[in-house]
């Protein structure tokens, strides 16, 4: 896995229940990471990204802690079966929780986490709409990425999806950048095809650059 990205929408944070209780970090565009991970749960999809070390680009923001009584109940419901003739008994316990969340709780869909530190490296769990594919401009060189829909155009031996052979097998050449709607040209050196393909056209992304 070799994807490079940027992260385009939300915060990173480092608390794993998703309460940030003293500091969460905003991270610039021109931030770059690796992609080591991907992993789908249910409908989602999720990117492990790795970043070489905290730069200029993340700013990090401090909050003021706040302290929220939260009320939970637990209901219990219970038959108990009597005689045929006098019917059952229904029984129902209740039982209330109160707690404090010192904090503030925060929407799990609009964060990066983090859940590794290596010395100065890092690894953040995003979910794949927070995040871009990095850049490209005239003359990149890329490859098929896992949103590819556009069959043999490259030269792979897949018609959709990532390719199972090298990556790097069948390249292209950005010939014209992403224009308004999402697409960007290409010319595939392995079948001599030029065709426009999807970047961060709703979302999907066709092709990415070769690190």
């Amino acid at each position: 896995m070799h994807r490079n990205v940027v992260q385009k929408l939300g915060i990173v944070i480092e608390d794993e229940d998703y309460i940030i209780r003293k500091r969460y970090w905003v991270v610039d565009r021109s931030v770059v990471g690796q992609v080591v991970r991907v992993e789908r749960v249910g409908e989602r999809l999720f990117l492990t990204v790795q970043f070489p070390e905290m730069t200029a680009g993340w700013q990090e923001r401090g909050i003021n802690i706040q302290n929220r009584r939260v009320t939970t109940t637990q209901r219990t419901v219970q038959v108990r079966p009597e005689s045929w003739s006098d019917g059952a008994t229904i029984d129902v316990d209740e039982v209330t929780f109160t707690h404090e969340i010192q904090g503030e709780e925060v929407d799990s869909a609009r964060c990066g986490l983090i859940i590794l530190r290596e010395g100065k490296a890092l690894r953040v769990r995003y979910p794949s709409h927070l995040l871009a594919s990095e850049p490209l401009r005239k003359g990149d060189t890329v490859m098929r990425s896992w949103d590819w829909h556009d069959g043999f155009a490259d030269g792979g031996d897949t018609r959709v999806g990532s390719r199972r052979e090298d990556p790097s097998a069948c390249v292209g050449i950005v010939e014209a950048e992403r224009d308004r709607n999402g697409f960007v040209s290409v010319k595939w050196i392995k079948t001599g095809r030029r065709k426009s393909h999807r970047f961060d056209h709703q979302g999907f992304y066709d092709i990415e650059k070769v690190p």
